[in-house]
């Protein structure tokens, strides 16, 4: 559990969107509210129903980014041990 002072980490929604293509509804799933509430996120600063991820939704994608982070790594590890494997078993072992 983190300390009381101690700021919980967010991303925000245009570097979430930078690194991951989702759509509206996938938005409110990650960060548990409306879709209604997604679409706010994206209207123009000038318009009277604009309004921005809270504290908490750009938490919620942090936690998303870094989970997603570490699955692409071990979906990267999984396919770079499969070519190595690949490569030298075929050959009598690692000398080749």
């Amino acid at each position: 559990m983190l300390p009381r002072n101690l700021k919980q980490p967010t991303v925000e929604l245009e570097e979430f969107l930078s690194h991951w293509k989702v759509s509206h509804k996938e938005l409110s799933v990650i960060c548990e509210c409306n879709i209604s509430t997604v679409q706010q996120w994206f209207l123009d600063k000038d318009n009277a129903n604009y309004c921005p991820p809270t504290e908490l939704h750009l938490h919620l994608l942090a936690q998303a980014h870094y989970l997603w982070r570490i699955e692409a790594r071990k979906e990267r590890k999984k396919r770079l041990r499969q070519m190595y494997w690949e490569k030298h078993s075929f050959k009598g072992g690692l000398d080749g």
